[in-house]
């Protein structure tokens, strides 16, 4: 697979694509994808390092993939969860409960999993660890409001009509739903599809969550103000 984006007609790039390649011999490509639906048990690792910050991280498994019904779903959702600047990991584990530097999460709908990772003192880890949850039982209880709702679907779709704004992330969008041939390929109808979640599909979609694994890498070194980096 090749892949081009710029100003050049198609015939020009066709051509000089088979001048230099046309020889190369072509072989079938097959995007392999094990998918755990949902995790058995969670594990929980720890380990000590000589650095000023912790970081906590839990990883969870939906068992929702691209392609799927809940898929958009659980984009909103990760999106209210962790991503946006008024989300519930930012709004309350950072702001309000101070516990941390930086908390968010990263979906990956390829594997059907989300992530959350914190920056945090290390004699906070079980607070920080016991609110992260928290706020994913609120979401799963149905503790939405509309303004919450409302930010996550134009977070969502803010991050699509960006783009065309530059020549690597439409190669990248691009790429990534065609060697893997999973998912909407049209921004526009993704956007479409972002717009008609409902809660209830968000709360549907959060309770797939299960938690599979928690790592924490304990930051044993102080600052010179004897504290961790992240109150700096």
């Amino acid at each position: 697979h090749m892949f081009f984006t710029g100003p050049d007609q198609k015939e020009e790039i066709v051509a000089t694509v088979k001048k230099y390649f046309g020889k190369v011999p072509a072989a079938p490509f097959h995007f392999c994808n094990t998918v755990l639906r949902s995790a058995d048990g969670t594990q929980t690792i720890k380990k000590d390092m000589p650095v000023e910050q912790s970081v906590l991280f839990c990883g969870y498994r939906s068992g929702i993939i691209l392609g799927e019904e809940d898929a958009y779903a659980l984009l909103v959702m990760n999106e209210l969860f962790g991503v946006d600047s008024v989300s519930k990991l930012f709004m309350n584990v950072r702001e309000k409960k101070g516990l941390c530097y930086y908390c968010s999460s990263a979906i990956n709908l390829f594997k059907g999993t989300i992530t959350v990772s914190s920056g945090i003192r290390s004699d906070k880890y079980e607070e920080t660890l016991q609110e992260i949850q928290k706020q994913l039982s609120d979401i799963q209880s149905g503790e939405i409001s509309e303004a919450e709702m409302l930010a996550a679907k134009q977070s969502l779709v803010n991050s699509y009509t960006q783009i065309d704004d530059s020549l690597s992330s439409i190669e990248r969008f691009y790429s990534v739903k065609i060697l893997s041939r999973m998912g909407e390929t049209d921004p526009d109808l993704i956007c479409a599809s972002v717009q008609k979640v409902q809660k209830e599909d968000v709360v549907r979609a959060a309770r797939m969550l299960t938690l599979d694994t928690v790592y924490f890498l304990n930051g044993t070194a102080l600052s010179d103000e004897g504290e961790a980096a992240y109150e700096s």
